[in-house]
């Protein structure tokens, strides 16, 4: 048997086919569920065509509405009219909804507050209702049945059987569906059944030490997948009671669905190690390879448990083990040398994380003691909020365009709180009580206090990411925060910032990105922040400037170059993986008092990728005040990723 593949990109499954008119006439059209820019969706594209004319109806993965598909759990139902169900993880639990092809937007949505879990929905031939496997706090799988006018749906089955993937009868007046409530559903099986819309009696379909599912009742007959040869393949339980072999693949196929003409049969199909969807005649005639009696039709019950039991308690021994532990030395010609260590842990869970910090920045062997920088943080995750605690002394010497040369002090309290609204976007809390000494030179006092500071941040974060940095998606940070003397009784200082990013894809490995970075503080001692650099506004020093007040905006075109590059040395080859290209403008300002001017920067880069443990970035850049242009080009290296 011939078949014909309908898809070629990433990983495609669920093909359901439609007659459905697009505005220009009816077509053949089929809707699937795939894998293909690094998250699940559902996609519709002309049967016939390649991939010209696909489209993208939902995207998995992406927010809170649709943060997961199933795609290899639950499939998807459409209609010629235009009607495709589906369910999506929604926060906590599922909800099933309704896509409309001609407004192209969800129209309807159902949640079932009884239901944590929602696989598989079926339209019925009226497409008034939806028969669907639903799951209860309890774990047990049962057919459930919605009315998409009231919204109200009810139990078809309620026993301990696993029930799954439910499709209506041609009439619409029962179920078909597969269930592990056969002889040998205790090691695994599953067979087809069917019931009454309204339950009631059960009747068994196909039998054996198998698995049998995904029927497609059809008015020829049921045709499903079964592994009762070894590999999953088409089947046809006929009109007769018999069974009928419709492929022999040896790669295996799933999920049959009949065209709406009846002469076409789509499926799932594993190929060159990666899923697509397929189509296949309806072949007219074939040899029966088995014949369905009603005497092996068996139910079975799992044994009883003995009801003696006895109360006792386990107390839970957190074991801890290490995370993550890394070091530095280095050497400084000024400050002299410096060195560290960071260590992490946390439980088998990672409900229970400390963090440890140890260093020292003395230049001098008179000033070791008193230059270690000390800390300690517990997080704790057990519930969906997130807290932490913690404690720090922290010394160094810094040199700034504003203070010049000083040493700062500082030693307090931390703690943290964090909670999740979604699986994308969270509010954060965090609180610092300091002692904090600025040892100024150079004829400036000394800035000494006990300081108490609280912010309040709101983190959006959707962004898919390739090797070099995000390449679609979203990121949010809005934060703002006060700094109070408690030993002089007035506010310190105050700081707000917004920091959006947008990456718009125009391919697998392209997109455009965009970043809008805010930042503002006011204050007896406002906190100061530098602008340039490779991360900020390329083709300036990396401390060019020292304000506070900063407005900053960069435009990025990132395309893939070279994808693998390998050199050869008499010792072997090295490679690079993912070269990638960049085109850049950057525009921004940063001044105290009085805005001065914008400034901007323009060139092109590309980032080589180590794996995806490095990424070494190279720009060069030409600067302008936007009346002239600098004569030189600029050349910046930095080792991270894309903003």
């Amino acid at each position: 048997m011939e078949s014909d593949k309908l898809t070629y990109d990433g990983y495609c499954v669920r093909g359901v086919p439609i007659a459905w008119d697009d505005g220009s006439g009816t077509g053949d059209w089929v809707v699937f569920m795939a894998a293909r820019m690094g998250y699940s969706g559902i996609y519709i594209k002309p049967r016939e065509a390649n991939d010209n004319g696909l489209r993208t109806l939902v995207k998995g993965e992406r927010s809170s509405r649709f943060e997961s598909l199933h795609m290899l759990r639950s499939g998807i139902d459409a209609t010629n009219s235009g009607l495709v169900a589906f369910s999506s993880k929604s926060k906590d639990k599922d909800v099933i909804y309704i896509y409309d092809l001609n407004e192209g937007k969800v129209v309807a949505d159902y949640r079932m507050s009884d239901l944590v879990a929602v696989r598989s929905p079926r339209f019925s031939p009226d497409e008034a209702r939806l028969v669907f496997t639903g799951f209860k706090s309890s774990g047990y799988s049962d057919l459930f049945l919605l009315d998409l006018e009231t919204g109200e749906s009810r139990a078809i089955t309620s026993d301990i059987f696993d029930d799954f993937d439910p499709a209506f009868t041609s009439d619409g007046k029962r179920i078909i569906f597969a269930s592990d409530r056969c002889a040998q559903g205790a090691t695994g099986a599953t067979c087809i059944f069917e019931i009454g819309l309204t339950g009631g009696d059960v009747t068994q379909l196909t039998c054996g030490d198998q698995r049998d599912q995904s029927p497609e009742p059809t008015e020829h007959g049921i045709y499903f997948s079964s592994d009762r040869e070894g590999t999953f393949n088409l089947h046809l339980l006929d009109n007769y009671g018999n069974i009928v072999r419709k492929s022999d693949f040896v790669t295996g196929v799933l999920d049959p669905r009949l065209s709406p003409d009846g002469t076409r049969l789509l499926f799932s199909g594993y190929q060159g190690m990666r899923f697509q969807v397929y189509q296949v005649d309806v072949e007219t005639t074939s040899e029966p390879v088995e014949c369905f009696t009603s005497s092996d039709s068996v139910s079975w019950f799992p044994n009883k448990i003995e009801t003696r039991y006895s109360e006792t308690s386990i107390k839970y021994d957190t074991d801890y083990s290490l995370d993550i532990a890394q070091s530095m030395i280095g050497y400084d010609p000024i400050y002299g040398s410096v060195g560290g260590i960071q260590v992490s842990v946390s439980d088998v869970l990672g409900d229970h994380s400390f963090y440890f910090l140890l260093a020292n920045t003395a230049s001098n062997k008179e000033d070791f003691l008193s230059s270690f920088n000390a800390g300690v943080t517990y997080i704790n995750r057990e519930k969906r909020l997130n807290w932490g605690v913690g404690a720090f002394h922290l010394y160094n010497e810094y040199y700034n365009d504003h203070d010049q040369y000083y040493d700062h002090r500082q030693a307090g309290l931390l703690s943290l709180v964090s909670y999740p609204i979604s699986k994308f976007n969270r509010f954060d809390l965090s609180c610092f009580a300091r002692y904090s000494h600025k040892d100024l030179r150079y004829g400036f006092e000394d800035s000494e206090g006990f300081l108490v500071s609280n912010y309040v941040s709101w983190v959006f974060d959707n962004s898919i990411w390739d090797i070099s940095g995000p390449i679609e998606g979203r990121r949010y940070n809005l934060s703002a925060g006060v700094t109070f003397s408690v030993n002089e009784g007035r506010n310190w200082n105050r700081v707000a910032f917004a920091d959006i990013r947008h990456y718009f894809r125009l391919g697998r490995y392209s997109a455009i990105a965009n970043r809008l970075f805010a930042y503002s503080s006011g204050g007896f001692d406002p906190q100061r922040m530098y602008l340039g650099g490779s991360w900020s506004l390329r083709g300036y020093d990396t401390r060019a400037f020292y304000n506070r007040n900063i407005l900053f905006a960069s435009n990025e075109l990132r395309f893939p170059l070279i994808d693998a590059l390998l050199i050869g040395f008499p010792i072997g080859g090295f490679g690079f993986q993912a070269i990638r290209g960049a085109l850049f403008f950057d525009v921004g300002s940063a001044w105290d008092d009085d805005f001065d001017q914008f400034l901007g920067s323009f060139g092109g880069g590309f980032r080589v990728g180590l794996g995806y443990v490095m990424l070494l970035r190279f720009d060069f850049a030409r600067t302008t005040d936007f009346r002239t242009i600098s004569p030189s080009t600029d050349f910046d290296f930095f080792f991270g990723w894309n903003f």
